[in-house]
């Protein structure tokens, strides 16, 4: 995973399973996901988990390097397409 992040251009930011996952997680629930939703996609039985450890703080959205990734990548292929 960090190979495919070194290679799109994002050198120096770490990028985990981990980091991906609380990420979409944290995003899905301030954009008003249900809980149980968020979970499905997950993959999470506890509920507690995905709370307590996954869905970051509002105040963490303003100052994640993860809201820029749209217009960063805006001109970039995907590294997942078809040559």
């Amino acid at each position: 995973m960090q190979a495919r992040a070194i290679e799109a251009g994002f050198d120096g930011i770490q990028v985990t399973g981990h980091s991906l996952r609380a990420g979409h997680a944290t995003t899905a629930a301030v954009n008003g996901a249900p809980i149980d939703r968020i979970a499905a996609q997950t993959r999470h039985r506890d509920l507690g988990t995905l709370l307590n450890h996954y869905i970051r703080p509002a105040e963490a959205l303003a100052t994640t390097t993860s809201r820029d990734l749209g217009s960063l990548m805006d001109g970039v292929g995907s590294p997942w397409a078809a040559e």
